[in-house]
């Protein structure tokens, strides 16, 4: 991003946006532009393109499964299923991320997508 300010050409590349997919993604850490940064090496991806029709509501599997999240107080209020999207807003400063990681360490999930 340096040298990009106000008043910068810019030119298009022609391509669509897409983000690298793979089932080698499992346990790896990513960063923003979605290369890996935690030492285990590189990994073949597939692009797939962000901006494309949404799966069919009708057609997607029921949540059928409760799993746990580990944090009692979530546990105890509220429902969570497997397969299920949660999103988790507040303001800056009062523990998502830190609720995020319990989450990740204590669930009875066996995989976690955290983004």
């Amino acid at each position: 991003m340096e040298g990009l300010d106000i008043g910068a050409k810019v030119i298009a590349m022609g391509e669509q946006l897409s983000v690298p997919v793979s089932d080698r993604l499992l346990g790896r850490v990513l960063d923003s532009m979605g290369k890996p940064i935690d030492g285990k090496g590189t990994w073949a991806p597939t692009l797939v393109p962000v901006f494309r029709a949404p799966p069919d509501v009708l057609r997607r599997r029921r949540i059928r499964q409760k799993i746990a999240t580990g944090i009692r107080s979530i546990d105890g209020l509220t429902t969570v299923g497997k397969g299920q999207r949660m999103g988790i807003f507040s303001g800056s400063g009062v523990g998502k991320t830190t609720l995020l990681g319990m989450m990740a360490r204590n669930t009875s999930a066996d995989v976690s997508v955290i983004a």
